[in-house]
């Protein structure tokens, strides 16, 4: 994902590296403070990605052509 998206609410690694993907999940499985606040931050980001927004701006984007 990217920081664009995710605002903090997830983490990023670098997908040709197993070894830090490894880490993030083991991170994600012990650390449940850590966890949680992903999730709670995850859930506040999503509240602003709507269909009606989504809709908006390709139509806006259209209109703009």
């Amino acid at each position: 994902s990217i920081p664009e998206v995710l605002k903090g609410a997830g983490i990023q690694t670098d997908i040709t590296d197993p070894t830090a993907i490894a880490h993030a999940m083991i991170k994600c499985n012990d650390d449940h403070a850590f966890t949680n606040s992903k999730r709670l931050a995850g859930t506040t980001t999503s509240k602003g990605f709507t269909w009606t927004k989504s809709s908006s701006q390709t139509l806006d984007f259209y209109n703009s052509l």
